[in-house]
């Protein structure tokens, strides 16, 4: 099993806003590796993001790579991962900017509860939050939150347990087995920098599941012998045969998929927030949707789950040239 150091979970990397960090990453493993710092805002930094492939080559075998980046206007708990075909299943781990308590999630999909408690959600994705209190937490893979628990003054030392599950509205077989952990314990207060004025540029994209031709001397599981594909715009992902950077440049992709059904998806930005100011189910009606956006106090993520069979409305900045 590959790790990070003979640790898994992976190290904790700990830093305050501002800090410069310097990360030398040496590949001992023999496939080919990167590392990507999830949520991090990568400003004018794009090469220490981690794509492989995308904003650099990845790590060969006994190679070495060294990531330089600032944490700036982050705090809170996100987490680092390989960035490298299915490596990512062993290796990774948190990163905490600032001083907080850490509740991080990787599971798919989890919808997490604690026993005969509210608890209260202050922090999305390494951003502060208006306060939520709530007594279930929907967290999408890739997304991190740091909740206050306020326990009763007669039983200071209590325990609780906390249950997780895996949230999944795709077809197909699926683990829904809930998960048990034992907790011990030892408004313009909140502004929001929204982008107002009309954007600059509008992009649309439709998320949905399907099928794909199973690979020459594969076994797939898929419909009539199929794969599974998750696409965006009826396109499922195909490596082309030259570099995808040049790929675009040359407007070449490759793959395309049929479609099955929906599902609930997260979208994830590198490099760059963004607020969430819009979700709901159905289709996006581009003339009325728009008028309930929120535009006032909505959430600023780097990662938002996308209802299954519905639609989810981001606006964001581009103030980070080569993200």
């Amino acid at each position: 099993m590959e790790t990070v150091n003979g640790m898994f979970l992976g190290p904790r990397v700990v830093a305050r806003e501002g800090d410069r960090l310097v990360v030398k990453v040496v590949n001992h493993v023999p496939n080919n590796i990167s590392i990507h710092r999830h949520g991090i805002r990568q400003l004018q930094s794009g090469w220490a993001d981690g794509p492989s492939c995308i904003t650099q080559c990845p790590i060969q075998t006994n190679q070495t790579y060294v990531f330089i980046f600032t944490i700036t206007g982050q705090r809170g708990t996100l987490f680092w991962h390989t960035h490298f075909s299915w490596l990512r299943a062993t290796v990774y781990g948190p990163s905490s900017s600032s001083l907080s308590k850490m509740f991080l999630n990787d599971l798919p999909n989890p919808a997490r509860n604690i026993a005969n408690r509210t608890f209260t959600a202050v922090e999305a994705d390494a951003t502060y939050a208006k306060p939520l209190e709530t007594n279930l937490l929907v967290i999408t893979p890739g997304q991190t939150t740091n909740i206050l628990l306020k326990t009763e003054p007669i039983a200071p030392n209590a325990s609780f347990y906390m249950l997780a599950r895996p949230y999944f509205t795709g077809q197909g077989t699926f683990d829904n087995t809930i998960v048990a952990g034992i907790l011990d314990l030892a408004n313009s207060q909140f502004p929001v920098d929204v982008p107002q004025t009309t954007a600059d540029k509008k992009y649309f994209f439709t998320v949905g599941l399907g099928n794909s031709p199973c690979p020459k001397n594969q076994k797939c599981h898929g419909l009539n012998g199929t794969k599974f594909a998750a696409s965006v715009n009826i396109i499922s992902m195909a490596l082309p045969s030259a570099a995808r950077l040049q790929s675009y440049f040359f407007k070449k992709s490759n793959g395309d998929t049929s479609i099955l059904g929906t599902e609930s998806h997260p979208l994830h930005l590198h490099g760059l927030n963004f607020f969430a100011v819009g979700e709901w189910f159905g289709n996006f009606n581009p003339k009325n949707d728009p008028k309930i956006f929120n535009l006032v106090d909505p959430v600023e993520r780097n990662t938002v789950g996308v209802p299954s069979g519905g639609w989810v409305a981001i606006r964001f900045r581009a103030d980070n040239p080569g993200s």
